[in-house]
């Protein structure tokens, strides 16, 4: 029996053309505010890799904090990204649920145990020091799950 690597989901992970576009559309139409926001770029953003290959890119992200998780907003901006081919091949919507790990000890060793039951692991990278994440496919559901270990930074912004 697998370990219970999902005991709570931190937030749902949506990639979009445009994050300020898609942030006001959530505010008027649902009234989900407020909203946090990052540019995500190198030399900050580092070790990245997309399926096995390094790469270098930069993304725009926004998170809104609900009552019990929280919604993620997220838009390529150049390089390439799962963010990139995902809004190529099915265009803008659900990517992804995002699960907090303790350590990177033990994200390291979820992953590789994942990895040794056929997930892919197809996206990977560093926030700095301050955290690294890995998005897992689970193909045969059709699930992908980000697996993480840290804290994000400052936001730049914040809207309304």
């Amino acid at each position: 029996m697998a370990k219970e690597v999902i005991k709570n989901i931190v937030h749902l992970g949506f990639v979009v053309h445009d994050v300020d576009e898609t942030m006001k559309k959530l505010v008027d139409l649902l009234g989900m505010k407020p909203w946090n926001i990052w540019t995500m770029k190198p030399p900050f953003l580092r070790d990245i890799t997309v399926h096995g290959k390094e790469v270098s890119h930069g993304f725009r992200a926004a998170i809104a904090q609900l009552e019990n998780t929280a919604i993620e907003l997220l838009a390529p901006l150049e390089g390439e990204s799962v963010y990139k081919e995902y809004l190529e091949k099915k265009g803008e919507g659900f990517h992804h649920v995002a699960v907090a790990v303790p350590s990177e000890e033990e994200l390291e060793k979820i992953v590789k145990e994942l990895k040794e039951k056929g997930c892919e692991v197809i996206q990977s990278g560093r926030l700095g020091d301050l955290a690294l994440y890995y998005y897992v496919d689970i193909k045969e559901i059709g699930l992908v799950i980000e697996l993480f270990t840290g804290t994000v930074p400052p936001p730049e912004r914040s809207y309304p």
